[in-house]
């Protein structure tokens, strides 16, 4: 295993070291090594080398890697490395990768998109757009429910009235029924919203997938 990483680490530190001088030689070799990358152990070491690549053409394959159906390790460290870049310029791709029929990842792009950091309020109310039709719409309940931990993440408002449904559609409780408490706790705090934590603990006082999420939640509040 050595003799396999050490290779890895080595192309990476030069094509970096060349990248800061914008040479196209390194980016393309960073590019075909990252296409390439199967093995989800040189996978791991290549994360952070990842993290410190600024480079656009990059952000294709990370997507592409979202969705790997051969390795969680290669799903998550492709996330990791988007989430940690900070930067609105990924969501065309990542909004464009909601629409793919790969489950492993729409749900890995809903969970960057609400790691994100947004300077366009234009750009942010067309997130929350895309991450409410797949909390509504998606058929994947795992995806639905991590729109919806995403939607509460950025706390827009204008989704409240849409979450408690999605709580009473989860029977088992633990997907919406869970999050839909805790997105509508998020957005009452970053948006000093009185109508969430009102919806909050209405829910608390009901019986039904969310209620018991909701109270302990309400508990914390108040």
């Amino acid at each position: 295993m050595f003799l396999l990483i050490t290779p890895i680490s080595i192309v990476f530190h030069s094509a970096i070291g060349e990248g800061t001088s914008g040479g196209s030689s390194s980016r393309q070799s960073v590019a075909d090594l990252v296409s390439d990358l199967e093995n989800p152990r040189i996978w791991k070491t290549a994360i952070e080398q990842l993290k410190v690549v600024d480079d656009s053409s990059l952000v294709p394959l990370l997507v592409e890697a979202l969705g790997n159906r051969r390795s969680s390790l290669i799903r998550d460290g492709a996330e990791e490395v988007l989430s940690s870049r900070h930067d609105s310029s990924l969501v065309p791709a990542l909004l464009e990768a909601l629409k793919d029929g790969n489950v492993f990842r729409r749900y890995k792009a809903v969970k960057v998109l609400g790691d994100l950091r947004y300077q366009s309020a234009d750009v942010k109310r067309e997130v929350v757009a895309q991450l409410r039709k797949v909390a509504l719409n998606d058929h994947d309940r795992l995806t639905k429910s991590l729109a919806v931990r995403s939607l509460g993440k950025l706390g827009d408002p204008s989704v409240i009235r849409d979450l408690p449904p999605l709580a009473k559609q989860d029977d088992q409780g633990v997907f919406c029924g869970r999050e839909v408490p805790i997105a509508l706790g998020r957005i009452g705090s970053q948006a000093r919203s009185v109508e969430a934590f009102y919806v909050l603990m209405t829910m608390a006082n009901e019986q039904g997938p969310g209620s018991y999420a909701a109270r302990e939640l309400a508990g914390e509040k108040y």
